[in-house]
């Protein structure tokens, strides 16, 4: 970051804020008429561990995080709910295919090098795959999930290791947020 011009670096804290609130602002309205409703944001690994070369995406999802919880204080009260996901590198996505391109070639190792590297940091020792994320959004977004308002489900990497896939991070606590995991409970 040393070199980065700070209107590259600011770029993706304004861009990726100012979408995502005027996207919230329009939904919620429509969620305080209604009661009901749930808000979610979806947001990588480096919104909460620090990594090279990401700029100020970093601090934009980190941001967007901090959007989420105060969306979900202000819901609360009229039955609506915000959650945010914060998750491994979707391999699988066109974008982590080109950003896992670029951190590798600056690093000066092939992609499945960097992927490797990447997957040894997780706790898992591997990446979400994008059907696991939308397990878990939806899981989050269903009415079975309304005590997980402003939580973060986390499936990446952890100070200490957590009980399941997905885990509470805004708390502190482990627990299981997946709806494989929600119907093992119900059984």
């Amino acid at each position: 970051m040393a070199s980065l011009p700070v209107e590259s670096f600011a770029l993706p804290i304004t861009t990726y804020l100012r979408s995502h609130f005027l996207t919230a602002r329009a939904a919620a309205r429509r969620m305080i008429e209604k009661r009901s409703g749930a808000i979610l944001m979806h947001t990588p690994e480096p919104a909460r561990l620090g990594a090279p070369l990401v700029g100020g995406m970093g601090p934009a999802w980190a941001a967007l995080e901090a959007l989420t919880r105060s969306l979900s204080a202000e819901l609360a009260a009229h039955g609506g709910r915000a959650a945010c996901l914060r998750s491994t590198g979707l391999p699988e996505t066109g974008t982590i295919d080109v950003v896992f391109g670029l951190h590798s070639k600056a690093l000066g190792i092939d992609r499945k090098q960097f992927l490797a590297m990447i997957e040894s940091r997780t706790h898992r020792r591997r990446s979400t795959s994008l059907a696991e994320l939308a397990d878990v959004a939806v899981f989050l977004a269903s009415d079975r999930a309304s005590a997980r308002n402003h939580k973060n489900a986390s499936s990446g990497r952890h100070t200490r290791a957590p009980t399941s896939t997905w885990s509470s991070c805004a708390s502190g606590r482990s627990g299981a947020a997946s709806s494989s995991s929600a119907r093992r409970r119900r059984r």
